[in-house]
């Protein structure tokens, strides 16, 4: 099983994350997912794939409309994150997306519902967001990455936050699920194989795709 998350795919411009479209990171994306495909692998989304908090998705599909689908076809499960919690909503190629999975003994979720500032401010965050990516888009495309840093460095939350604030919620989800093995992401901070010591669940988290990350998450099955 493969899982990956936070792709970030946005519009194609400055404040797109993956960008740009036919790129670096779209191509290796292709590769692997041929790889992946012609190994048999099972492929599980795990949030944030679509930046629907600084792009429409119209204008999302308009830039990255073939990786999307070729991603999308590829995988058999999508969990949603904040950043593209409308997909719940939103079939793309017959996949809907859900809020967690129990698939195959593993928990999977985004993990955005154990950040607190997510959590209690979803509007807010959203709204920052927004504005960050029209700044990106008129004066410096790495504004995103200074916010998040002294976000993380203020609240420790978010990306620059780590896993250590998250590994425990993760995990207590993982056992009241019967699940021995546990998946997140949204922190973009790669991890693999902690056990949670007050559960024993094994703990991984997806990492990123974006800024030259390309972090993935093998379990066997």
């Amino acid at each position: 099983m493969i899982l990956l998350s936070d792709l970030h795919l946005g519009d194609g411009s400055p404040a797109d994350d993956f960008c740009p479209p036919g790129g670096q990171a779209e191509h290796d994306l292709r590769q692997a997912l041929c790889a992946w495909r012609d190994a048999g692998l099972c492929i599980v989304l795990v949030g944030d794939v679509l930046d629907l908090w600084q792009a429409s998705f119209g204008d999302v599909m308009r830039a990255h409309g073939e990786i999307i689908e070729e991603l999308f076809s590829c995988a058999s499960a999508y969990v949603v994150g904040n950043h593209d919690a409308d997909m719940r909503t939103r079939p793309l190629c017959g996949l809907r997306g859900e809020p967690h999975l129990a698939l195959s003994g593993v928990w999977i979720e985004h993990g955005h519902s154990h950040d607190p500032v997510v959590r209690r401010w979803p509007l807010v965050c959203k709204a920052v967001c927004g504005v960050v990516g029209w700044l990106e888009r008129r004066l410096q495309g790495d504004v995103d990455l200074w916010a998040e840093q002294l976000g993380g460095w203020l609240g420790r939350t978010g990306r620059h936050g780590g896993n250590e604030a998250y590994i425990r919620h993760v995990a207590r989800c993982a056992a009241e699920h019967g699940c021995a093995q546990a998946v997140f992401g949204h922190t973009h901070a790669w991890l693999s194989g902690t056990v949670d010591a007050g559960t024993g669940v094994t703990i991984h988290n997806c990492g990123t795709w974006t800024n030259g990350h390309r972090d993935v998450v093998s379990l066997k099955p």
